[in-house]
């Protein structure tokens, strides 16, 4: 025998059965008809025969379903009568659905306690992958409520939100929405201004730092720092490009542009192949370069103090000390 044959055969058993059925319903909805008249409170909602709807009788195996359905308003039930045998839903299944979202709610409220104790950390730049988890204990002590000591006892072994994996990730997440916030802002806004500054760190290594002052709308002039890169050469085209790169990884419309405010040094101020002089030449040469104003002022004390013994023989003293220091990395260890 063919599976086609197999698959008609299986389809007629079922019919002849499906047919069977309804007379049955049709008998139960009889014999049942005086009462739901007399019972204002009882109505049928739905008698539905679903016949298997396939344009070929090989698919109907799995598709063919019968059901009957009476609800009655006294009850507030759904009683479903399918093959033969009588079923209530409504009752169990959303018992369990209602527990396991106050479940759901509960554990998003103890996560954003953690969140909270995390941020702590953050934005007071504490160590946290040091005191995150000495945090929680001094948060689940003092909480009387005892929220937290149940959520950490339910929690398994190896998610006990308490690592110092949890707490890094927490910190890119955090990091992530307000560099959104940042972002969007300075995209919105109708002028920028970009301020950079090279250096070397105590390892030796050649960084550029990127800010983005901006005026969201008509509020007050703010400054975001938005980079801290490694760069290879000092030279200016090397920092020009470098800076130009990251601000459009940030989609951050370059044609906004109106100053950029570097300090004094050649490579940023000069008149020709400088920072500031490829802003005019790539993008507008209305952008005007500001000289930074801390640099400045530095500038304007070191000139006031330059007749003052006091200071200069201070100065004599501080400098061979800085750089006795700076060369060796045991002796930069013991300092900081």
């Amino acid at each position: 025998m063919s599976s086609g044959q197999k698959s008609l055969i299986s389809y007629f058993k079922r019919k002849e059965k499906a047919d069977e059925y309804d007379n049955n319903s049709n008998n139960i909805l009889n014999d049942n008809s005086s009462n739901i008249v007399n019972d204002n409170t009882t109505s049928i909602h739905a008698l539905s025969y679903t016949e298997p709807s396939c344009d070929t009788p090989s698919n109907i195996n799995e598709n063919c379903s019968l059901s009957t359905t009476i609800k009655t308003t006294s009850g507030n039930k759904k009683r479903t009568y399918q093959n033969g045998i009588h079923r209530t839903e409504g009752s169990v299944a959303q018992q369990l659905f209602n527990a396991s979202e106050l479940e759901r709610q509960e554990n998003r409220q103890r996560f954003s306690d953690l969140l909270d104790g995390a941020y702590f950390l953050f934005k007071h730049e504490r160590p946290h992958t040091t005191l995150y988890e000495l945090l929680l204990e001094v948060l689940t002590k003092i909480d009387h409520s005892k929220k937290l000591s149940t959520f950490f006892d339910k929690c398994k072994k190896n998610a006990s939100y308490d690592s110092t994996a949890t707490v890094t990730e927490l910190l890119e997440a955090t990091s992530e929405v307000i560099d959104k916030q940042i972002l969007t802002k300075i995209r919105e806004s109708r002028i920028i201004s970009i301020i950079a500054d090279e250096g070397t760190d105590i390892n030796h290594h050649q960084n550029l730092s990127i800010c983005v002052t901006n005026c969201y709308f008509l509020g007050e002039p703010t400054e975001s720092f938005i980079s801290l890169l490694k760069i290879k050469n000092k030279d200016a085209q090397t920092i020009f490009d470098t800076i130009v790169k990251e601000l459009k990884s940030k989609n951050i419309d370059m044609t906004k542009v109106r100053f950029t405010g570097f300090d004094g040094a050649s490579v940023f101020s000069g008149e020709f192949n400088d920072v500031s002089a490829k802003f005019h030449q790539m993008y507008s040469s209305s952008i005007l370069f500001i000289h930074c104003r801390a640099h400045v002022l530095q500038l304007c004390l070191l000139s006031a103090c330059e007749y003052i013994i006091e200071v200069q023989e201070s100065l004599l003293t501080l400098k061979p000390l800085f750089n006795f220091i700076n060369r060796s990395s045991i002796r930069l260890a013991r300092v900081y």
